[in-house]
């Protein structure tokens, strides 16, 4: 799990797919103790050479599973 310090974040692909699972938090709640804070989802699947950039708001990445192509 990786959460950014600032709000961007900017990943790129080299090598073996990956997909990565984004939580992304609502960037209007300001208080902590908010229980209702909307939260979505986003799964991304990313082949050599992409390129994904996440801005605003707060999030935290995972990587959910990595597969390497046997030729």
């Amino acid at each position: 799990m990786f959460c950014p310090r600032v709000n961007y974040l900017v990943l790129l692909c080299l090598g073996a797919d990956i997909t990565l699972l984004s939580i992304l938090s609502d960037s209007d709640s300001k208080t902590k103790s908010n229980s209702k804070t909307k939260k979505e989802c986003l799964r991304v699947t990313m082949v050599h050479g992409d390129v994904v950039v996440l801005s605003g708001g707060k999030f935290e990445v995972r990587r959910i599973a990595a597969s390497v192509k046997s030729n």
